[in-house]
């Protein structure tokens, strides 16, 4: 005789709020990334002025980059 399995709402929700919690967990291998280098090329125009207020707000540095501009 064969058994009926049912998924029943109680147990979808459940799945799911385990599902969740599990992927809200952080990795528990995750490695810290070497500085990654990038080349800016720009055109001195003053559309290029927040690459230089980046550069010069040090936020290249805060995020991981090794920026040559």
């Amino acid at each position: 005789m064969p058994v009926r399995t049912s998924t029943t709402r109680r147990k979808f929700i459940a799945a799911s709020a385990a599902a969740g919690a599990l992927a809200a967990l952080p990795a528990p291998f995750v490695r810290a990334q070497s500085r990654m280098k990038l080349r800016i090329g720009i055109v001195p125009l003053i559309s290029s002025g927040p690459i230089f207020l980046a550069e010069a707000r040090k936020y290249f540095d805060k995020v991981g980059l090794d920026v040559e501009i």
